[in-house]
């Protein structure tokens, strides 16, 4: 059996375009000792082709039995990995081409860290998600409880990570956060402000925004799998997290699973009522300010009739 310094797994549900852009910038990589396995998560249209067509043996095609989820399609990939290092693409992303060099590079360089970060560029207007602004940090497990959640980003880890992370449950949907935080609780993660893939926000399937049940099934998941943690850990990020369940279930209607977040939220000493209202403010704020520009618009075009 080969093997390669790095792995990339990309989960893959119906998404023709998007996968072929992803691996025609896989093929443009300035490190070349990789393997890259596209997961499809039971597509109804044909996907095997996009793979089969580089004629690159470093690409493998597998196929999930069932439609479980991005994540679950992940741990598929994790029981097939032939590499030192892992890094998980999104189908909807466009990776820069020194963005496996630079991320084997890190890990190399820093063999105190399990984990490297670089940046999301959005592609509409490339917006960073993530900015460390001294170039270079490494979050230690106290910075990490201590401090606010970090945005999303895109990280490579060691296989021992991998390693750990096929013990925790394998059910979740879509709920990639539950590994990173037990990763953050107990590794040190180094994060550095440089742009490794663009993040294409266009398609409409988005399933973190999705009305798929199943990601609302993955907060009961992780409050039965976390509740240790919730219950003793002082974290910011675990709060906004709860925060962010418990509105979601409210929208959904969920009212059982709800008033169960709503305790955590309680013992925590998270102001429910206090943060909804602000919640609430700040998004008719938000609205004003838009319509106000939308007159302002509207009223300069007329005057350049």
């Amino acid at each position: 059996m080969t093997t390669a310094r790095m792995t990339v797994i990309v989960p893959v549900f119906n998404r023709h375009s998007e996968l072929r852009r992803l691996l025609a910038s896989m093929t443009m990589q300035t490190f070349v000792d990789f393997e890259c396995l596209v997961v499809d998560d039971s597509s109804t249209i044909p996907i095997e082709p996009l793979v089969t067509e580089l004629g690159d043996s470093r690409f493998r095609y597998l196929r999930n039995a069932r439609n479980g989820g991005p994540y679950n399609a992940r741990t598929v990939g994790y029981r097939h990995m032939r590499g030192d290092y892992l890094m998980q693409f999104d189908s909807d992303w466009e990776a820069y081409p020194w963005a496996l060099a630079q991320s084997v590079r890190y890990l190399d360089e820093y063999p105190q860290v399990d984990a490297v970060s670089g940046m999301h560029v959005r592609h509409q207007d490339s917006a960073m998600f993530v900015r460390v602004r001294d170039g270079k940090r490494i979050i230690a497990p106290e910075d990490y409880v201590s401090g606010r959640p970090v945005p999303d980003c895109v990280g490579a880890v060691r296989r021992c990570v991998v390693e750990e992370w096929l013990t925790k449950r394998q059910d979740y949907f879509a709920m990639e956060f539950h590994q990173w935080f037990t990763f953050g609780m107990h590794h040190r993660h180094l994060y550095v402000d440089e742009p490794w893939v663009r993040y294409h926000t266009d398609g409409g399937d988005r399933v973190s925004t999705g009305q798929d049940g199943r990601r609302l099934d993955d907060y009961m998941k992780f409050i039965e799998e976390h509740d240790e943690y919730l219950r003793s850990v002082d974290a910011p990020i675990l709060s906004e997290l709860l925060f962010g369940m418990w509105l979601d279930l409210l929208r959904a209607g969920r009212t059982a699973d709800r008033k169960r977040v709503a305790e955590y939220l309680r013992l925590r000493r998270v102001p429910i009522a206090r943060k909804l209202a602000a919640k609430i403010t700040a998004k008719l704020a938000s609205k004003a300010a838009a319509m106000t520009a939308a007159k302002l618009r509207s009223r300069h075009a007329v005057f350049s009739i």
